[in-house]
């Protein structure tokens, strides 16, 4: 059975494998980049993007209230996340059994509950049809939207199985993009601390200026960052090569945090006041990124590393914060958390779907705003319950077939 370590990790087959904490934090991170992407939709002013509906929606993403709307600061703390959960359970045993384990199973760990996320998101098309223009027009957002009709279930079949996750395409809504790069860079970090153990010193410090040095390139090649998308081969490189960054620090985190001496724990204790500040500037960045520009040199890339390492120092400032940790393990964060997966897999599909009948159909009786806010709700309603139905069909499938045989093959059972 599952005890709580002293350092707040969660113990399995031996050897911890994440910290309880961070699995609430990801649960309310959910929780933002969901409201995000429905107040983009609703209140369109908060990122500039159409008309206000109640005056001072077009200042919320400048005041400390954007922390509820930074989905992409949430999102690299996702990848962050993911990259401190792949080494820890490594760090940890020193076994590079857990790697070669955790590399065969990630396809079906990552592309199982997106296949199934994708039938769902099909069904709720099929049940509820997607409203865009409807809704764009209603809601004052600017750009025109094409009708959406119903996408060919085998094509959406097609998207589950390989192209969302090798290719980032999908027919039906979804925050496709990060896919890939959840892919790609976790397996590139799995099959690197596979083989770390049978590499002499100065190798793993060839790789590393080896890879210090493609982030560079990235950077310098174009001043402009690259799109969220895999349009062109050239910035889907860049794109998955500048996020890797995430997942290096996430795993460097967890190196510190299990290091014997736990120099990085010291620091933080003695030097509290500067770690906190540290902190600080972290969210600022990470809420305001356009607050690095005056130091980018026009180089917006060097702004997304700052975003990434923002990202890392609030992660490890949780890991110092007992009273963070104390209300992130709580048994209602921590659900959020368990679900966090499925929710960021559905939500867009429901918002396109439901929540937008929902307002539609308020809207011809009720004021913009109370038609909005309850729309809003019956979404994260709707969002929280298929998650929890994803979460114990597909996830509980992807965390348990082949595991004992894999288990038993590598010597782990």
């Amino acid at each position: 059975m599952d005890h709580v370590a002293t350092d707040g990790a969660t113990v399995a087959d031996g050897v911890a494998s994440r910290v309880d904490a961070l699995d609430g934090l990801r649960g309310l991170l959910a929780l933002v980049v969901v409201l995000a992407h429905a107040c983009e939709q609703l209140y369109p002013a908060m990122s500039g993007h159409g008309v206000r509906h109640f005056g001072l929606d077009r200042y919320v993403s400048r005041s400390p209230l954007a922390v509820f709307v930074s989905a992409d600061f949430a999102v690299r703390i996702f990848f962050v996340h993911s990259g401190f959960v792949l080494a820890l359970k490594f760090f940890r045993s020193r076994d590079a059994r857990w790697p070669v384990l955790m590399f065969l199973r990630r396809p079906l760990r990552l592309g199982l509950p997106v296949f199934v996320s994708m039938v769902f998101a099909w069904l709720l098309v099929a049940t509820f049809g997607e409203p865009a223009r409807e809704l764009a027009l209603e809601a004052g957002l600017q750009g025109s939207r094409r009708a959406v009709s119903l996408p060919p279930f085998g094509g959406v079949l097609l998207d589950g199985i390989y192209r969302t996750a090798l290719l980032g395409r999908s027919a039906v809504a979804g925050a496709w993009w990060t896919m890939p790069v959840e892919l790609y860079c976790s397996m590139a970090l799995l099959a690197l601390l596979a083989v770390s153990p049978r590499c002499r010193s100065w190798t793993r410090g060839v790789g590393l200026a080896l890879y210090i040095a493609a982030l560079l390139a990235v950077v310098a090649r174009h001043k402009a960052a690259p799109q969220l998308s895999y349009g062109t081969m050239e910035n889907s490189l860049r794109l998955i090569v500048l996020l890797s960054f995430s997942f290096v620090l996430g795993a460097w985190i967890a190196y510190e945090w299990t290091r014997t001496d736990q120099r990085l724990r010291n620091w933080a204790c003695s030097h509290a006041r500067l770690a906190w500040l540290l902190v600080g500037g972290a969210l600022l960045v990470g809420v305001f990124p356009s607050s690095v520009h005056p130091f980018d040199m026009g180089y917006r890339s060097l702004t997304q590393l700052a975003f990434q390492l923002a990202a890392a120092i609030a992660v490890t400032g949780v890991l110092f914060a007992p009273r963070v940790q104390a209300v992130l393990c709580r048994p209602l964060v921590r659900w959020f958390g368990k679900i966090s997966f499925s929710v960021y897999l559905i939500h867009l599909a429901t918002q396109r779907t439901i929540m937008a009948r929902v307002f539609l159909a308020l809207r011809k009786h009720v004021e913009y705003n109370v038609a909005a806010v309850t729309a809003i709700v019956a979404m994260f309603a709707a969002v929280f319950v298929l998650a929890q139905l994803l979460t114990m069909t597909a996830e509980r499938a992807a965390l348990t077939w082949g595991k004992r045989a894999l288990y038993k093959s590598l010597g782990l059972a």
